[in-house]
């Protein structure tokens, strides 16, 4: 009865706490609808802004096409002026390189050739002009130090046994000259002496003629009045006659010799003539010579000047530092043509610009001064796709056409802006010439709610242009 009792009473109180239960749960319902309430009136109002703001708040409209980066500055182009054959080749396609570093060697057996050649052609001339300076001077012949520093042995050797010949040669001519002077004196003294002989017996030819004359002048008398004979007058008469042939023959003598000495003196003056006219003809030729080897070695040495300047450049180097693109020889013992383009260098620490490729369905909304973001997703290691700004420079005049995917585009040039680098420096990221970038050219404004509604618009205007 106790358990029945109880129990009883068990029951009795899980019903009132049932009941409770019951009248609290209707309490809690009735004590909720004013937050839902609150909470729907919240996202209605949520919504009723954000319509809002999408009817109203402008966005930035934009043309996105894919474009790579470019150095601003035109690439090195490599080219040899004068062309040749491969010898070595330093670099491959792709390689970075530092200005000066040696990019490939030409061939240089043929221009070495003209080098020695002109050189010793030169070195000839050098020293056969220091052996005319010394002829002309009349001075010993002497080297100097630059001179048997430079100058082959053998070279030297044979211009000073040429200047000893030649002065030899000079002597020699000027001695036979000088030995005729003694000679000719001598003849001059006989000559003179048989004149002093001839004029000596002149005068007693004279006398014996004068006193021959009274004789006959005494005997012309007596004849006259013919004391004597005529054999006798006619016997002085005949030895008058000659004494007169004898003094004829005389003054003949002393004529010729006269006539001599005036040769022989003549002689002499023209063989001192002759002597200072060889000097002179000696000199002149010279002197001649001397301006002759002047030109030859001025023409030698621009030879030479242009041998060596090709000789330097036998090694092409690179111009700036950068990268090798477009290398266009491939092997040892390929002929470069003069002037033709070997190679191009993409310089290092240059200013960049854009080159997009944009659509030409787009083209009606690209013009040069709008303003671009540039997304440069190839960071993939950066914590985030760094965005740079830019503008548009140039647009093609017409449309380009891909050579590989065979589609067409316009060429579109935009320049960075070069504080928006700044965050570029921060990452420690760098820009290299062929980065692949995402360009998006800000074309207009427009709003969310436009951007959401125009798929429809298109949706229906094609619909009623169907209909």
């Amino acid at each position: 009865m106790n358990n029945s009792v109880a129990l009883g009473n068990i029951v009795k109180e899980g019903s009132l706490i049932a009941a409770e239960g019951r009248a609290s749960s209707i309490t809690l319902k009735k004590d909720d609808s004013p937050y839902r309430l609150f909470g729907i009136l919240v996202i209605v109002l949520m919504f009723g802004a954000f319509f809002l703001w999408a009817a109203i708040a402008p966005l930035d409209q934009a043309v996105v096409s894919m474009g790579r980066t470019v150095v601003a500055s035109q690439n090195k182009v490599v080219q040899h002026m004068d062309g040749g054959i491969v010898s070595k080749i330093h670099v491959r396609d792709g390689d970075i390189v530092t200005a000066g570093t040696p990019l490939m060697e030409l061939d240089d057996v043929q221009l070495t050739a003209q080098l020695n050649s002109t050189e010793g052609q030169l070195w000839e001339v050098e020293a056969s002009l220091e052996r005319l300076r010394a002829e002309r001077d009349g001075i010993p012949l002497k080297w100097t130090a630059e001179h048997l520093r430079t100058i082959p042995a053998d070279i030297i050797k044979t211009q000073e046994k040429l200047f000893e010949a030649r002065q030899q040669a000079q002597l020699s001519g000027q001695n036979a000259l000088k030995q005729r002077r003694p000679q000719a004196q001598e003849q001059i003294v006989g000559l003179q002496q048989q004149i002093t002989g001839l004029e000596a017996r002149l005068t007693t030819l004279v006398k014996r003629r004068n006193s021959l004359d009274q004789d006959i002048q005494r005997l012309q008398g007596l004849f006259n009045q013919r004391l004597i004979s005529d054999i006798e007058l006619r016997e002085k008469e005949r030895e008058s006659t000659q004494l007169e042939g004898d003094m004829a023959s005389t003054k003949a003598e002393i004529a010729r010799s006269k006539t001599e000495i005036a040769r022989i003196g003549e002689g002499m003056t023209e063989t001192g003539h002759q002597v200072v006219l060889n000097r002179e003809e000696y000199l002149k030729e010279v002197s001649t010579q001397l301006s002759e080897l002047q030109a030859s070695r001025t023409q030698l040495h621009s030879q030479q000047v242009a041998i060596l300047d090709k000789l330097a450049r036998i090694v092409i180097k690179a111009p700036v530092d950068g990268k090798v693109k477009g290398f266009e020889v491939v092997t040892v013992g390929a002929v470069l043509q003069p002037g033709a383009p070997i190679m191009e260098i993409v310089p290092n620490g240059q200013a960049f610009k854009i080159i997009a490729e944009v659509d030409p369905s787009h083209i009606d909304v690209i013009s040069p001064g709008l303003d671009a973001e540039i997304r440069l997703s190839v960071f993939d290691n950066a914590r985030y796709f760094p965005v740079i700004y830019a503008k548009v420079d140039d647009v093609s005049a017409d449309t380009l056409t891909d050579p590989t995917s065979k589609m067409s585009y316009y060429k579109t040039s935009l320049s960075l802006n070069k504080e928006s680098l700044s965050v570029l420096d921060k990452e420690q990221l760098q820009l290299v010439s062929g980065m692949p970038v995402e360009v998006m050219i800000i074309t207009g404004e427009r709003t969310l709610l436009d951007y959401l509604l125009k798929p429809f618009a298109d949706m229906l205007a094609r619909s009623f242009n169907e209909a």
